[in-house]
């Protein structure tokens, strides 16, 4: 059949006989031997796959035989209430003072606001710069005094 079908795809074209077969088998038979012994593993092994932990399986017994004394529990329970106590009030002393800070805050923020509203209503004022003045000539000496050499000036005494 397959010299029929090489005749008609055409003159130089041949066709070679499969040989994938041996492959194939191969890997089926390899197939079927992973899987069998994973079933036979399954199989005789089933009880210790699924065990829980060793450690939940070890009974639990616990023996205490410790006794306390009236005593020793009433002493238990007045330390216990004074703690209780002394948490109390650092709790209620803690609300105080948040109180405090809370009252503080909002008394600044009123601050606050006051001065925003003073620096938004003041008028902006062009800022002052300083003229330059003329340089102011040097006045003359109002006595006779000769200064540099110079020979001095006619007097005129009455």
């Amino acid at each position: 059949m397959s010299v029929e079908f090489s005749e008609e795809l055409g003159p130089g074209v041949t066709l070679r006989p499969r040989r994938s077969w041996i492959f194939r088998l191969f890997a089926a038979i390899a197939g079927v031997a992973i899987f069998a012994g994973a079933a036979a593993y399954l199989l005789l092994n089933h009880d210790h796959l699924f065990d829980t932990a060793p450690a939940a399986q070890l009974p639990i017994s616990v023996s205490v035989e410790e006794t306390l004394s009236l005593e020793d529990f009433r002493s238990f329970q007045q330390d216990l209430a004074a703690k209780l106590e002394a948490v109390r009030l650092a709790a209620a002393d803690q609300q105080a003072d948040l109180r405090r800070l809370a009252e503080q805050m909002s008394a600044l923020a009123a601050k606050l606001d006051t001065l925003q509203s003073a620096a938004v209503a003041a008028p902006v004022r062009p800022p002052v710069v300083a003229m330059s003045k003329r340089p102011v000539p040097p006045k003359k000496p109002a006595s006779t005094i000769s200064v540099g050499g110079a020979p001095l000036p006619p007097q005129n005494r009455q």
